[in-house]
């Protein structure tokens, strides 16, 4: 029986994207979108996600690509702009289901540095109960270790969970690790696949 839903922080309880941010910096969508696409890349993100001091990453990275230390730095300073509210519905199902006895909690691949300055303004995140950050762990999705630490922080049984993420691979991790995997789309095709889990 499913007691618990473990749910994945950017673009599926924040609508985390980077456009909404550099589109107007660079006053160019297709430049904006080179950068985010080819230059500012999973890589750059798994080294903030994983707890390096974020200036010592922005300095590895600019010196790489001197043209976008400007992109670098508004990126960072300005994060709080890439994020476009919290997702349409998922804070009144998230309510839905606390009062319904299910017990939520978070799991994010997320550099402390910039989700602490982001956490307090958005009141979905109060309705988790507790959470394990990437940084704060040194750990990232889909490792199949962040799973099984969250399961032992959280006190909950893989087989009484189900995680959302908007990312495959990081289903597919929650579900080698002995967790029920939903791969987010929109709250509306996620309250519909949670639901016949239930």
């Amino acid at each position: 029986m499913i007691k618990n839903i473990i749910l994945d922080f950017g673009k599926v309880l924040v609508d985390w994207n980077p456009h909404y941010l550099l589109d107007s910096y660079f006053g160019d969508v297709a430049e904006s979108t080179h950068f985010i696409d080819e230059v500012i890349t999973l890589d750059f993100h798994n080294e903030c996600d994983m707890g390096a001091p974020i200036e010592e990453v922005l300095g590895r990275w600019t010196a790489r690509y001197p043209q976008y230390a400007g992109a670098f730095r508004i990126f960072v300073d300005e994060f709080p702009r890439t994020i476009g509210g919290q997702v349409p519905g998922m804070y009144e199902y998230m309510s839905e289901l606390k009062a319904r006895g299910y017990r939520l909690f978070g799991l994010s691949n997320w550099s402390y540095d910039t989700f602490s300055r982001i956490e307090n303004i958005y009141p979905i995140f109060n309705l988790l109960e507790d959470r394990v950050i990437s940084a704060l762990v040194h750990l990232l999705k889909p490792d199949r270790a962040i799973y099984e630490l969250a399961l032992s922080t959280f006190g909950i049984k893989g087989e009484e969970s189900v995680f959302a993420d908007d990312r495959l691979p990081n289903v597919e991790g929650a579900e080698a690790a002995g967790i029920r995997g939903i791969l987010f789309k929109d709250a509306a095709s996620f309250r519909e696949d949670l639901e016949k889990l239930l």
